[in-house]
């Protein structure tokens, strides 16, 4: 299982993911909408903040993706219905252990 951590997501997050097995690559910011698609083309779980838009094209080329997981307020930035059609889980949280926890069950199903 592979995970994509964009935008500085928090270091516990990481650490938690590795003692879960997942392969993570973590970037410092969002990416162009061109490179955020081929980065997800494998990947099970995505963690996004707020400058992260997750739109019909992106969920489109994401053939694994499980959860994207919004480490901050609100989930206005991810196409809700193309997700619940896909049977993709979106969770976010205002406290960031909250998202933690909600994408840990997701990696335990």
């Amino acid at each position: 299982m592979k995970a994509l951590l964009l935008e500085n997501i928090i270091v516990a997050a990481k650490s938690n993911f590795v003692q879960a097995g997942v392969e993570i690559e973590s970037l410092p910011g969002s990416l162009p909408e061109a490179e955020l698609i081929e980065k997800v083309r494998d990947i099970s779980v995505l963690g996004i903040r707020s400058k992260t838009g997750i739109a019909r094209n992106v969920l489109d080329s994401a053939n694994a993706l499980l959860a994207v997981g919004a480490f901050c307020i609100g989930i206005d930035q991810i196409d809700r219905a193309e997700c619940n059609r896909r049977g993709i889980a979106r969770r976010s949280q205002r406290f960031l252990a909250w998202a933690r926890l909600h994408l840990g069950h997701v990696i335990k199903r």
